[in-house]
Parts: structure tokens; C-alpha cells; sequence
């Protein structure tokens, strides 16, 4: 990939024009080492870093299906992004060429305002195209997890459905857990997040458990702390007494 490129020479003339006075002008090209530095190197969208810890984080994705899942609906959307900003880019190509055309004939102000705002577009279409390394930089590192997840699922990598109430049950069920150790504890929670809660847990046990083989896959597959908690809720041996 290009290097990522920057306006900023060490002289600082791109700020021509502003009230700037000498010892003002002075500072920023002090300054210039660390504005390319960080013109070339700050982040624009999410690190791998990020990803990992917040986006995949394991209470919201507890297992590697729904983490590989959720990368699988961001790489579309991601990609859709980097595509609207290709046409973005043609469009501000488009708009370069019709602005030097034009300065070609142009005269005076007009010649002045025409060179002004072909400036203007050129930075415009640098930090688009910046902001576009970016986001394949952020493409890649998804994709990269993905691959890496692939390895790792327990269901299907072609039809989403077949993970998810077992990852949601995972998720309910430590969500629940969590709810009734803080109420234990004295912990003041609101009664609709409480509510909200004990409705995802329910339901999708009560889909789980009304079908043997669902529910034999759930105990094949869940961790020791939901099947410890299940236990102590007294839903699997309400299954096991049921069958």
C-alpha cells in the first residue's frame, strides 16, 4: 500500500493566507515533525485492538461463531463504505479537472477563487484517499480474525442461524447470572433492564428446551459456568425430568 500522504511540507506554506504572524509560523514549523507524524499515523477507524476488546467483546460475543458472525456483517458494511468512497473520489476527480480547465481562460478574481478551490479539492481528495487506506487497513484486520475464527466454530460457517441460540443462551444466561449476584449483593438495578433480561433468557431457553436435539447440543456445547448455572436455576433437570 502507498505511503499515506500529507499537505504538510517543513515550511508550513500551506497555511498561507491565514493571520499568521512570524513568530506564529515559527511554532508550527517547529511543530511540523509531529502534525506529518501524526497526519500519517493517526487512527481513522478502529485498531485491531479495538476490535478484539470492545467490538468482539466476550460478554456481548461469548463464542467464536457469533464473534466470526459479527465480523461477517461488519466486512459487508465496511466494504460498502470503502466503495462509496471510490465514488466519492471519482467525483472529486471529476471536479479537479473541470477547475483547471477552467483556469486555463480564467482572469483575475476568478482565476484567484478557481486556484483557491482547486487547493481546496486536492486536500479534500488526499484526506479521502488517506481516510480510504484506513479503512482497508481495518478491512484487512477483520478479515485476518475471521480467518482465524473459521478454525475455531463449533456450527456453521454458511447459515448463521445455527449458532446463534446457543451463543445467545450463553450471553442470556451469564447477563441473568450477573442481575441476580448484584441483587443478591444489594445492588440497585432498573426493572425494565431486569425485565429485558430475564425475557432474552427465557425465551430462548424455552426454544432450546422444547427441542431434544437442540437441548442435547446446547449441553455438548456450552461452557462449565452456564452449565453450572442452568443446574442451580434447575432448568436442565426440568428438561431431563420433561423427557
Amino acid at each position: 500500500m502507498n505511503e499515506i500522504q500529507t499537505p504538510f511540507n517543513a515550511e508550513m506554506t500551506c497555511f498561507t493566507g491565514l493571520d499568521i504572524n512570524a513568530d506564529e509560523m515559527m511554532k508550527l514549523q517547529k511543530a511540523n515533525g509531529n502534525v506529518v507524524k501524526a497526519y500519517k499515523e493517526a487512527q481513522i477507524h478502529r485498531t485491531g485492538v479495538e476490535l478484539e476488546t470492545s467490538v468482539l467483546n466476550d460478554i456481548k460475543h461469548p463464542t467464536a461463531d457469533e464473534k466470526f458472525w459479527h465480523i461477517h456483517r461488519d466486512l459487508k458494511v465496511f466494504a460498502n463504505e470503502l466503495m462509496m468512497l471510490k465514488f466519492t473520489a471519482k467525483e472529486k476527480e471529476i471536479t479537479i479537472r473541470e477547475i483547471e480547465f477552467m483556469l486555463e481562460d480564467a482572469e483575475g478574481f476568478e482565476k484567484e477563487r478557481f486556484e483557491l478551490e482547486l487547493e481546496k479539492e486536492k486536500f479534500l481528495m488526499l484526506d479521502l484517499t488517506n481516510c480510504a487506506k484506513d479503512k482497508i487497513r481495518e478491512i484487512d484486520n477483520m478479515s485476518n480474525k475471521m480467518d482465524e475464527l473459521k478454525d475455531q466454530l463449533v456450527y456453521s460457517d454458511t447459515d448463521i442461524e445455527e449458532h446463534q441460540l446457543y451463543s445467545y443462551m450463553i450471553r442470556y444466561a451469564r447477563e441473568w447470572r450477573t442481575v441476580k449476584e448484584n441483587q443478591q449483593h444489594g445492588g440497585v438495578q432498573n426493572f425494565g433492564e431486569i425485565m429485558n433480561v430475564i425475557g432474552h433468557f427465557e425465551t430462548t431457553w424455552r426454544i432450546i428446551a422444547q427441542d431434544q436435539e437442540r437441548f442435547q447440543k446446547l449441553l455438548e456445547t456450552i461452557p462449565r459456568d452456564v452449565f453450572e448455572f442452568l443446574v442451580q436455576e434447575k432448568k436442565i433437570i426440568q428438561n431431563k425430568e420433561a423427557s
